[in-house]
């Protein structure tokens, strides 16, 4: 039966010693695809019940460096575990009363997990151009919280896992230069730009090499080098152009999901949230083993995936897992 996870995430390069590859493995995500008007919110919905973990724009961006053009990684469009939102500070917390700001949050955000909301949203015409429409007071809570370098409150507002930056774009391209910025794929991070800075940056098809220094690129890409690396790979496929789109911010307190889309296409931070859903989604045990050298056995990895409600192959038959509360019935 062909493996339902084809994304490439990631690798870890082997050696060849006499015909037999050594050391060498990848990361791959399963992509969960979901419908209509509702698709964003189906579709991470029906990851987190399958017990998987939704890829950041990083770590797909960090895919694409290796992965064939033809691979699913290349060919298909993502939703991320990321958010960029433009943030009004009516009060001056962060210094000019009436600012509005642009934050990009990478492996978390104030809704991308939350479904019901966003759902609710969608289907009770809530949204404003087509962004989920953030209360001032949650608004108020992030920017206090980046005032004072309060990264403990920022990890539980975003719903993040290692919080390891926080700041405005110079001090992002200086810390995420350095060795291990990007821990895997559970490194969190805010970069906060005034509004009229970010809209500077250019929405569309720029040239390749172009693309090499641009903002939003380089921010989802946890750094300038993973963002070379992917536009390398671009490069070596023959395409002239890549893309990277905004909203041009003019949505006060409006939050979007940051998209990865297939081919040159490039990242979406304009797409609306009430559009299909395709995100990615990574199995704990294969994130461990792959990032900690933790292992599972076979037969361990297969009961595991079957308590997520999908039979597995195993041998000439199934496993299934079946509740105790369905056996009583």
């Amino acid at each position: 039966m062909p493996s339902e996870f084809t994304v490439s995430l990631d690798r870890k390069e082997g050696f060849e010693s006499r015909g037999h590859e050594i050391g060498g493995s990848v990361l791959r995500g399963k992509p969960v695809f979901r419908e209509g008007q509702t698709g964003v919110a189906d579709s991470m919905e029906a990851l987190l019940k399958e017990g998987l973990v939704p890829a950041p724009t990083y770590r797909l961006i960090g895919g694409r460096a290796f992965a064939g053009e033809d691979e699913p990684a290349w060919q298909q469009y993502h939703d991320t575990l990321a958010e960029r939102i433009t943030a009004f500070d009516p009060k001056g917390i962060l210094g000019k009363n009436g600012a509005t700001y642009v934050l990009d949050i990478q492996n978390g955000g104030l809704f991308v997990r939350n479904h019901p909301r966003i759902r609710d949203a969608v289907n009770n015409g809530q949204l404003v151009n087509r962004a989920l429409q953030l209360s001032q007071e949650e608004v108020n809570a992030v920017l206090d919280a980046i005032k004072k370098k309060d990264y403990a409150a920022l990890k539980q507002i975003v719903q993040g896992e290692n919080f390891v930056f926080s700041g405005n774009y110079g001090e992002f391209k200086e810390e995420s230069s350095k060795p291990n910025f990007l821990d895997g794929m559970s490194s969190t991070y805010l970069v906060i730009r005034n509004a009229d800075e970010a809209r500077k940056v250019p929405s569309g098809y720029q040239p390749i090499d172009s693309q090499r220094d641009n903002p939003d690129l380089i921010i989802a890409s946890g750094g300038k080098a993973p963002n070379e690396k992917m536009l390398d790979r671009a490069k070596e496929f023959k395409w002239k152009e890549f893309g990277s789109h905004h909203d041009g911010y003019q949505t006060k307190n409006g939050g979007r999901v940051v998209g990865l889309d297939g081919q040159h296409y490039g990242l979406w931070g304009s797409i609306g949230l009430d559009d299909l859903g395709l995100f990615v989604g990574v199995a704990p045990e294969a994130r461990d083993a792959f990032y900690k050298g933790s292992s599972t056995d076979p037969l361990t990895a297969k009961v595991l995936a079957a308590t997520r409600g999908n039979p597995v192959p195993h041998h000439e038959g199934v496993l299934i897992y079946v509740p105790n509360v369905a056996l009583k019935q």
